[in-house]
């Protein structure tokens, strides 16, 4: 499936306080891409992603985020601690400053159904086994092994489709 542009934003200043490090985006059938004038452009590869997840700011945290799902983050997406959220690479902050959250509530809960909605198509578009989406890293068949577990654990490949694939890793 070719990669195609769905649609380019540029991010407000009004959700762009303190953290929040990009300046425009642009949804792709396939992607995200996050352009910041510090780090250049990120890619979100949707093929590198459970899911994606949105979570509010609020009083707890004046961050409004847009979350890329991992196995390795799927159990404690929701990070309240502003530090911590400043820094993680899966996530798009969105502030619209101390106590006034719904500019950034409202902009990115709208990125956030954009973004669901196309990760969504693109996953139901793609098959799991054959479909050349899976990321080839040179690991080990036993660390291959350990992610297509860790896969099955939470639920998003089956039985059948772990035994197959351990077959084929262990040349069985």
């Amino acid at each position: 499936m070719q990669s195609k542009l769905i649609k380019k934003y540029d991010i407000p200043d009004s959700v762009r306080k303190q953290y929040a490090k990009y300046l425009s985006l642009e949804l792709y059938t396939d992607k995200l891409v996050a352009n910041s004038p510090n780090k250049g452009a990120i890619t979100f590869f949707f093929k590198n992603f459970l899911r994606v997840e949105w979570t509010p700011a609020s009083l707890v945290s004046q961050f409004a985020q847009v979350v890329f799902i991992t196995p390795e983050n799927a159990n404690n997406f929701v990070n309240y601690n502003n530090i911590n959220s400043a820094v993680d690479t899966n996530k798009l902050l969105f502030c619209s400053g101390m106590f006034s959250y719904t500019a950034a509530n409202d902009y990115s809960k709208k990125l956030y159904m954009d973004i669901k909605r196309a990760m969504d198509e693109y996953k139901s578009n793609e098959s799991f086994a054959g479909s050349g989406t899976t990321v080839q890293a040179a690991l080990s068949p036993a660390e291959e092994l350990k992610k297509f577990k860790e896969l099955l654990d939470i639920g998003i490949i089956s039985q059948k489709e772990f035994d197959a694939k351990k077959k084929q890793l262990l040349g069985l």
